[in-house]
């Protein structure tokens, strides 16, 4: 949902308290109106959300944003710590929820969509939590990556793969999973990290999602 689809009556319905937004529709409409860290917190305060710790704002270029709309395949950028910067429409089409969660890592270890979109959820399950470990390591003044923890933890295999102390360098790596989307089709997603493209100076993560046929698998 664009900002646009936010008319006046939705937002004033947010203040009133009549119209109830989930977390990931409050981080949308303040990234696509391009919203101060007072203006999101005022967002967040009125929708309900006063409690939830502030996320700095993540911003690339028009030039960047053109480029992933551009791109024929489904694609986002995520941050260093996989929460989204902004995705084009056919990725949220692929990753159903995605917004509601506003974090890769946390949409795939909590919903239960993504056990039957990605072909090998278990994997990427192991494959995840040794990245997220890695990148905690090397951030350790940053609290995004306590809040997934704590969001992920209680799922088991999560925990399992955590305390199995399997760590995979996900900042300088490419990496593939396997989704599927309409009709069967199998997408190859690669998670390509970018160096230092955002406002915070950190590295990212371009995700763009190709097709495959079944004997590339």
């Amino acid at each position: 949902m664009a900002a646009r689809d936010y008319d006046e009556e939705w937002i004033l319905g947010v203040e009133t308290g009549l119209v109830n937004p989930t977390l990931g529709e409050v981080h949308r409409l303040a990234d696509e109106l391009e919203m101060t860290p007072v203006e999101r917190r005022h967002l967040m305060n009125i929708a309900g959300y006063g409690d939830e710790p502030s996320r700095p704002p993540l911003y690339i270029t028009d030039a960047e944003r053109d480029r992933l709309n551009l791109l024929p395949w489904p694609a986002a950028m995520l941050s260093h710590c996989w929460d989204i910067v902004y995705v084009t429409d056919s990725y949220c089409d692929l990753f159903p929820g995605i917004w509601e969660h506003h974090n890769y890592v946390e949409w795939l270890v909590t919903d239960p969509r993504a056990r039957t979109i990605v072909v090998d959820w278990h994997a990427e399950v192991r494959q995840i939590a040794g990245r997220v470990k890695f990148a905690n390591g090397q951030h350790l003044d940053e609290p995004r990556y306590r809040q997934i923890l704590q969001t992920c933890a209680p799922n088991s295999q999560f925990a399992h793969a955590w305390s199995a102390e399997e760590v995979r360098d996900g900042a300088s790596t490419q990496t593939f999973l396997h989704v599927t989307g309409a009709n069967n089709t199998v997408y190859s997603v690669l998670d390509t990290p970018l160096p230092d493209v955002l406002s915070t100076g950190r590295r990212a993560h371009l995700h763009v999602a190709k097709p495959v046929s079944t004997d590339e698998e």
